[in-house]
């Protein structure tokens, strides 16, 4: 793995991968298609956090790569965990290529887990590939009494959450439900921005989600001290955060420790663009094939970069069998889950 001192990674065995990909497209009569067009690049989340960062990043980037240089054009549209942008992605939008989903990685784990509100179906998107994985963790305010997770059994912290499809809101709730912590969720926040005046404002006395967000947003909050990481979900602890335990090391038995796993899967499906079933075949090579070029141009590099962007990539294939092991999940495994965020 290759690191600069300014943030950005560069994973050698995920771009060789990112670079092995479908038969090439026939680039005329997909440029033919895409020629003077807009393409929809939906971000599931508001405009203020990390995930639109990366959204807002790769739109500016992506459309000189497909053929015909359409103008990629990105749509910020928060709601229940980005549950109402899939939503609207999967139902309502084109099927033709010209609208794409920068989606939340949890949406895997809410359809297994029947989550309210879940209209559509991971597994007949087309995955296009990955920018960067996601590790996400829960940290407290400095003035917090709790100093480490398991001191949450005794110190109540306050977290706020988009909606109850999203990894801040099931996170804590199923470590509630699993170690006996005394996290209380709030909902309705449209994204990170809000939550982290929340946090400032004294509103909530925690926040939990994507490591990265952290780093990018808020990167004084760690200068002055004023936060302290609890947990983290994730394979393998995070470069930024290697004294930080992960989740599955609280596990005290088997069951436990498959359920962490489960809540851990989405770090490696992480921050993927896809695209909707019914786009044909070689429009998908096509955007399969930006995507890659995306991932190793120099300019997206270099403003990844200039924003502390974590570009971790990942092929299409690759996302597609993390998300496959989100759906392999025993279902005794799910059954616990469900029954610690209360789904019928």
């Amino acid at each position: 793995m290759k690191r600069s001192s300014a943030g950005l990674v560069l994973s050698v065995a995920g771009m060789a991968a990112v670079l092995a990909l479908a038969p090439p497209a026939r680039g005329d009569s997909v440029a033919d298609f895409y020629k003077g067009k807009d393409v929809t690049l939906i971000v599931g989340s508001g405009s203020g956090g990390t995930n639109a960062l990366y959204g807002r990043t790769l739109a500016a980037h992506l459309g000189r790569h497909i053929p015909g240089k359409p103008n990629v054009i990105a749509q910020f549209m928060p709601g229940g965990g980005g549950i109402k942008a899939a939503n609207y992605f999967y139902t309502v939008a084109p099927k033709d290529g010209t609208v794409l989903l920068h989606p939340q990685s949890s949406h895997p784990q809410a359809q297994v887990l029947g989550s309210p509100g879940v209209k559509f179906d991971v597994t007949k998107y087309f995955y296009l590939g990955r920018t960067a994985s996601q590790n996400s963790g829960i940290f407290v305010w400095h003035t917090v009494a709790a100093k480490t997770l398991m001191d949450v059994r005794t110190h109540e912290v306050i977290i706020g959450a988009s909606g109850r499809g999203s990894e801040t809101y099931q996170d804590p709730t199923i470590i509630n439900s699993v170690l006996g912590t005394k996290f209380k969720v709030i909902t309705g926040y449209k994204g990170g921005g809000e939550m982290d005046l929340a946090l400032e404002r004294g509103e909530t006395t925690g926040d939990a989600g994507p490591i990265l967000s952290v780093f990018v947003r808020q990167q004084h909050w760690l200068q002055k001290n004023l936060i302290r990481f609890l947990v983290q979900t994730g394979s393998e602890r995070h470069f930024r955060l290697p004294d930080v335990p992960l989740l599955t090391e609280f596990a005290r038995n088997d069951e436990e420790r498959a359920v962490f796993a489960f809540m851990s899967a989405r770090a490696n499906i992480g921050r993927t663009l896809v695209a909707p079933p019914g786009v044909p075949a070689e429009r998908v090579a096509a955007l399969r094939k930006a995507m890659a070029d995306v991932l190793k141009d120099p300019a997206f590099l270099a403003e990844a970069e200039q924003r502390k962007m974590d570009v971790i990539p990942a092929s299409a294939q690759e996302v597609e069998a993390a998300v496959k092991v989100v759906f392999d999940t025993p279902p005794a495994v799910i059954a616990r889950v469900k029954k610690a965020l209360d789904l019928k």
